[in-house]
C-alpha cells in the first residue's frame, strides 16, 4: 500500500513499504519517491520487522510523523 503526502517545499511524495535489497534478509524500509519532481533521488528510512509492518506504519501514520519520518530519510546512493 502507498501514500502520498506533500512536504514544506511543496513536493508531492509517495511513500511506501518495501524490502532491503531483492533476496537478502535485511530490514525493511519505507521508501520515499518524489511524484511532483522525479529527478529528486528517492529517500528511505530503515524499519525493523517486516515489510508487512512497514506498510502498515505507511498506512499508519499521522501526516506530522510521515513528516518526521521523511526528513530523518537518506537518500539512496
Amino acid at each position: 500500500m502507498s501514500r502520498s503526502f506533500q512536504d514544506p517545499d511543496l513536493l508531492v511524495w509517495e511513500t511506501y513499504g518495501t524490502n532491503g535489497a531483492h533476496g537478502a534478509p535485511d530490514h525493511a524500509h519505507i521508501m520515499f519517491h518524489c511524484v511532483s519532481d522525479p529527478s529528486r533521488r528517492a529517500r528511505y528510512v530503515t524499519r525493523d520487522g517486516s515489510v508487512a509492518a512497514a506498510e502498515k506504519a505507511v498506512s499508519e501514520l499521522s501526516q506530522k510523523e510521515l513528516l518526521r519520518l521523511f526528513h530523518e530519510a537518506r537518500p539512496i546512493k
